[in-house]
This record gives structure tokens, sequence and C-alpha cells, in this order.
């Protein structure tokens, strides 16, 4: 179960609109795991935009569950112009890490991250968080945000990977009421990408 701590309300397990919205650049660009059982295996990051990460870095401190503290990083490896495996780097990519105030509290944050958003020992998809279908309709929208912020494009496209993803998002623009449509990404023959099409013409009821 998810391990972010339980408020009574009308939403049964909710968190703030700019928490979901740092919940949501993480569903869309992040990444956790372990390696082997030491925290000294366990990763937890983000890349993406340097102004993205900062709204990403407020929310998850606006919400302290674990003593861990986030700073925004800046790796040779990342710069514009360094090469990878897909090309030629054309910008600046920005790393969120997360770091520990006291001994054990990373690995217990990446370990809450990780149950939060992976179905266990399956990395190469990730689910909607519980406790977004539990909060209210303000942190669905600031998850979407998040999400569309971080794999949106201008034409108001969605880019998902993984049916137990591509279900959650779908889910929660029902219950906002948004206009959408699905198809497979035709940019890859994977058959397990999706493009979301969506529009946000009516207001949540």
């Amino acid at each position: 179960t998810d391990t972010l701590p339980y408020i009574p309300t009308y939403a049964d397990c909710e968190i703030p609109a700019e928490t979901a919205y740092a919940l949501g650049v993480f569903f869309a660009d992040g990444t956790c795991g372990f390696r082997g059982e030491t925290a000294c295996g366990a990763w937890w990051r983000i890349v993406g935009e340097k102004e993205l990460l900062e709204k990403a870095k407020a929310g998850l401190e606006a919400y302290p569950r674990f003593p861990v503290y986030f700073r925004l990083n800046l790796f040779n490896s990342y710069r514009k112009g360094t090469e990878t495996n897909y090309g030629r780097r054309n910008r600046d990519e920005w790393c969120l890490d997360v770091y520990a105030k006291k001994y054990g509290a990373r690995r217990d944050f990446i370990r809450a991250f990780y149950r939060m958003f992976y179905l266990d020992g399956i990395l190469d998809y990730k689910k909607v968080p519980g406790c977004i279908y539990d909060s209210s309709l303000e942190a669905k929208k600031a998850f979407l945000q998040g999400v569309i912020d971080g794999d949106g494009d201008e034409y108001n496209r969605l880019t998902v990977v993984g049916d137990l993803a591509l279900t959650g998002i779908i889910k929660l623009m029902m219950d906002l009421h948004w206009a959408f449509s699905v198809c497979k990404d035709p940019r890859t023959k994977r058959d397990d990408v999706y493009c979301i099409n969506y529009g946000t013409q009516r207001e949540p009821r």
C-alpha cells in the first residue's frame, strides 16, 4: 500500500495539489529502484528542464514524510551537446536527486516511491499511485498537469507506456470530465506505447 500518511477528510487520502503535481512529474520523467539490498544500490531521480524540476522539488518539500532533502544537479553527461545512445543532447538535462538527513531515510523514501509507482519487480511500467485516486479533483488535475508537462507536447498529446499507466490516466481524465481519444503511438513499433489526445474544455463538476 502507499505510505503517504493518512488524512481523514472527504477524500480518503487527500494530498496537496502541489505535491500531486510533483508525483505527476515523477510519473512522466522519474525512475527509482534497488540494486541489491543496501541503500547504496538504491536510486531515485527525475530528469528534465530546470524550471519543471524546481516546481516538482517545491511540491515534494511541501509534504514532508521522510527526513530527506532534494537537490538539482547538472552533471557533465547531461549537458547540452553530449553524445547519448539516442544522439546528441540538444539541451541541458537537469537531475532532481534525493539525499538523506538521517541514516536509512533515503532508502525508506525510495521504497515508498517504488511501491507507489511500480508493480513489484517491473520497472518498465508505471502505475498511477492510489493516493491520487483518493484525492480531490484539484489534486487529480495537478497530477495530470505534471504528467503533461513532463511527457506532453504542444498538440495536446500525451505519450503513455503500458496498459496499467494508460488505464490510470484515462480514469483521472474521466473523473475530470476531460475529452480524450487513445491510439497506438505510430512513432514506435511497440504495442504498449499509446498516444492520448486530450481536451479540457469542460471544467470538473
